[in-house]
């Protein structure tokens, strides 16, 4: 089997302090000729994604768009140490706590990706898990009483 040459997949620049030379720090992968005659650019490049994706701890979470006291909130498939609504990997649905619960528009959820994700190892949040606890794509979270105050006496 024949392979092509190299490609990129996170290309990073780091300098150097002694030379201040900029490298060209990058991971690097072999994809052999005849895959790359019969897949799809756009299937290769998520099974890239995907190798890449295997060492972040990702989280499906909220975030929040819209104007002041009018919320608007992107489901979204984000790295756990990116801002709230800040970079994200994937948006998976919307939800939209504005109109009424029987309307079609309040939540959609693409229900393909999130089960790939939850496959993946990412971990809703407790809000979003609920939501897709109503939406039958999760088990339904377990809720703990409260604890209660200390009786002093």
């Amino acid at each position: 089997m024949m392979y092509t040459n190299k490609q990129c997949i996170s290309p990073r620049r780091e300098e150097n302090d002694k030379s201040k030379r900029v490298l060209c720090v990058c991971i690097c992968v072999c994809v052999p000729r005849q895959a790359r005659a019969w897949n799809s650019p756009s299937r290769e490049l998520e099974s890239i994604a995907n190798e890449r994706d295997k060492f972040m701890a990702l989280k499906i979470r909220l975030a929040r768009g819209g104007a002041k006291k009018r919320p608007f909130y992107r489901i979204v498939v984000a790295e756990a140490s990116a801002p709230r609504d800040g970079r994200y990997v994937e948006r998976v649905g919307t939800y939209n706590p504005m109109v009424p619960k029987e309307h079609e528009q309040r939540m959609t959820l693409n229900s393909e990706r999130i089960t790939f994700w939850l496959g993946q190892g990412a971990k809703p949040t407790d809000r979003v898990h609920k939501m897709l606890a109503a939406a039958g794509l999760a088990e339904a979270p377990v809720i703990r009483d409260q604890p209660k105050k200390i009786s002093t006496g």
